[in-house]
Parts: structure tokens; C-alpha cells; sequence
């Protein structure tokens, strides 16, 4: 039982404020944003505290940081793979500009969390732990099935959650490259047909910037804005992600996909949420 808690959720906290053009100098890993299809005026900054929560796998240590404002809203942005640099580059300048509350998963600007525990070596896909069917088909893929480590991975997945109101909406960032993902995929015929309830395609969009909720009012709302848009089936097969989580346990939730480098359509898509949700 000492073993277990010894390699538990770490204690320490460190808390900074800043505004978020100042965390975005101090953060070179980065990528600026190459879209130029239209220009605004400049929009005041606003003051964003940022704290840094831990958690650890053996002697793996990852950072989830919390950048807010007093600006309350409805939502929670959340970013839960490193290396997509335009969903975290985006929802940093949404937040200093309209407010609210990022959530961003820091693991050395990679997908995939990578540990040792107990002489095992691990890989586990941040967005695959939030059931436990889907922690255990990763611990499956892994070669390695431990329930001390689907525990750990359980408390991970509880770590992440418990930074989010149950009463705000989960908006969950993601970036694809091209023919990756693609609302297509979703429509009649394509290879996630049966994974949509519903499914809306502006043909004057890019196909690989969508949105997927878990939320028919949500869907319908997006949907008169003639945004690409997808409900979920929420009864399909479990993969452990956050989409499935929240469709099962009744909570709304959002995700916003967008091809990397698609900062416009990105600033769009997060745009249209916020008007739809407040």
C-alpha cells in the first residue's frame, strides 16, 4: 500500500499570474501561427493567472497548467495531446482575449505519455483513460495488464476531471493532419457512419476542420450557424476517450477538431462555440 501512494498524485503546486502574451514568449516550443486569411483590430489583453498542478508515474512527472481570468464562462477549453500546437496556440489567445479557463496537458510536446512503473514500460494515449474499458485495452496494447497500473491511470484520469465544474461545458481542442480526420468520415458511407446520430457538412469548409458534441441542442445550434458539425452516437464502441465518457455520464461536451496550421478556422470554430454556449 506504501508503494501505491508513494507513486499517487504529487502534492506540489506552483502558481504564476501573467498575461498570456507574456506566457507565450516564455514558451519557445510554440509554433506562430502561419494563417493570414483576415485582419482584426487589436483586442486588449487580459490578465491570466497560470498554476501548474502534478501528477506522477514512477519517476514520470506530467504538468496539467490552468490559465484563467476572472472572466467566468460556461466552458472549459482543455488540451489533452502536447504536440498540437495550434489547438493550445489558439485557445491561449482565445482565453487572453475572451476569457474564461484553458486546461492544457504538458508532456514534453508529445501525444502519448510514456513511464515506467514497476519494471513496465508504458504508453498510454491521454485520451484513451476516462473509462475503464478503455484503460485496459490500453494496458492491452501495452502487453501489460496490471491492476495497480489501471488504478494509477484511473486516479490520472480523476486528476484531470476534478479540474473541471461539472456544471461547465468540456470544449476538448484537437488537431489532425490532412486526411487524418474529416467530418466525411462521419457522413453516409464513410468509415465512422455509425459513430454520428447526425451529421451537418457546409461544403464551403475544409472538411478536416469539424465539430463533434455530445449535446443534440448543442448540434442543432452549430448546425444553424452552418458550421461542420457531428452528434455523436454515444453508444458507440467504447475507446476511453473524454467524448465517450461525457456521452455516457450525460455530460455536454464539445470537440473541436481542426487540420495543424488552420489558426483561422481554429479562432472560427472556437468562436461559434462560445456565442452558441453562453
Amino acid at each position: 500500500m506504501l508503494i501505491i501512494c508513494n507513486i499517487s498524485l504529487l502534492s506540489a503546486q506552483e502558481t504564476t499570474t501573467a498575461t498570456m502574451a507574456s506566457n507565450i514568449t516564455t514558451e519557445p516550443t510554440y509554433l506562430t501561427s502561419t494563417s493570414t486569411s483576415f485582419a482584426k483590430a487589436p483586442v486588449a489583453r487580459k490578465a491570466v493567472a497560470a498554476r501548474k498542478s502534478y501528477f506522477r508515474f514512477g519517476e514520470r512527472v506530467v504538468a496539467l497548467a490552468r490559465f484563467s481570468t476572472t472572466d467566468e464562462q460556461p466552458y472549459v477549453l482543455l488540451s489533452l495531446h502536447h504536440n498540437e500546437y495550434t489547438a493550445s496556440e489558439g485557445a491561449r489567445k482565445f482565453v487572453s482575449e475572451q476569457g474564461g479557463t484553458y486546461l492544457e496537458l504538458q508532456n514534453n510536446n508529445e501525444r502519448n505519455i510514456e513511464f515506467t512503473l514497476f519494471d513496465k514500460d508504458m504508453t498510454v494515449d491521454p485520451d484513451n483513460i476516462f473509462t475503464p474499458k478503455g484503460r485496459w485495452n490500453d494496458l492491452s496494447a501495452n502487453l501489460k495488464k496490471d491492476h495497480i497500473i489501471s488504478q494509477q491511470i484511473a486516479e490520472f484520469s480523476k486528476f484531470i476531471l476534478d479540474e473541471i465544474p461539472v456544471d461547465k461545458t468540456i470544449v476538448s481542442l484537437h488537431n489532425n493532419t490532412a486526411g487524418d480526420a474529416s467530418i466525411d468520415q462521419y457522413l453516409k458511407g464513410g468509415v465512422l457512419y455509425r459513430a454520428a446520430h447526425a451529421a451537418f457538412r457546409n461544403p464551403d469548409m475544409d472538411a478536416s476542420d469539424f465539430i463533434i458534441t455530445t449535446d443534440k441542442a448543442i448540434f442543432e445550434a452549430l448546425k444553424d450557424k452552418k458550421v461542420n458539425v457531428v452528434l455523436q452516437n454515444n453508444m458507440v464502441k467504447d475507446d476511453g476517450s473524454l467524448s465517450i465518457y461525457c456521452g455516457r455520464s450525460h455530460r455536454a461536451y464539445v470537440s473541436i477538431e481542426t487540420q495543424t496550421g488552420h489558426s483561422a478556422a481554429q479562432e472560427n470554430l472556437m468562436a461559434a462555440v462560445d456565442e452558441v454556449l453562453k
